[in-house]
């Protein structure tokens, strides 16, 4: 009995550590900015060694990884309708994720950018891009259920392209963070939402 008490208790130690090493980095990440933060800083600020910081994380690229997921989630929540509510349009989740792409979880362009570039090169690039497609597919296969999205293209292709045409112009804005995103984000959106919608 004590003994799984204290595997529990080393659980959530290990949890509490995990989370406050993620928590510390993204502080600092938005602070000063990816580039300028070491693993020394955030080290620091916890008051551990470094080496602790990598008992938890293989690098600073592994808690942008973390943060894309977070905003993955954040998305995927989007799909979810309220209680008494029927299932969001197409239309509506797009506009939706624009405004969460453009407000990412209070994260300035900067830390977007390097959560990008790691979503879009990085290691786990395949499983980011996965999960992304994954949202895409349960808003194209609600919108067909619901009527609001084409039906003469399998769910997986409307998927497909509406991803497409996103990491495209993620990777035209990674070439120059600071031009204004917001418009043309929402200019794509608007494609992927003419591309989508049901025909006549």
């Amino acid at each position: 009995m004590a003994a799984r008490r204290n595997k529990g208790l080393r659980a959530r130690k290990r949890q509490k550590m995990r989370t406050d090493i993620y928590a510390t980095a993204r502080r600092l990440f938005i602070e000063r900015g990816v580039g300028q933060t070491t693993v020394d800083d955030i080290a620091d600020e916890l008051e551990i060694s470094p080496v602790t910081f990598f008992n938890y994380f293989r690098s600073k690229d592994a808690v942008l990884v973390e943060m894309a997921f977070e905003m993955l989630d954040c998305f995927d929540k989007t799909l979810e309708p309220p209680p008494g509510r029927r299932r969001m349009g197409l239309k509506r989740f797009v506009q939706i994720m624009g405004d969460r792409f453009v407000d990412a979880p209070g994260y300035p362009p900067h830390v977007i950018a390097d959560v990008l570039r790691v979503s879009l090169f990085g290691s786990d690039a395949a499983r980011l891009s996965e999960r992304f497609r994954g949202i895409l597919l349960r808003v194209a296969e609600q919108g067909q259920a619901s009527g609001t999205i084409r039906t003469d293209l399998p769910p997986e292709r409307v998927a497909r392209v509406a991803a497409h045409l996103l990491i495209g112009e993620l990777l035209d804005w990674l070439g120059d963070p600071r031009r204004d995103s917001d418009s043309r984000l929402r200019e794509v959106l608007g494609r992927i939402t003419e591309f989508a919608r049901v025909r006549p």
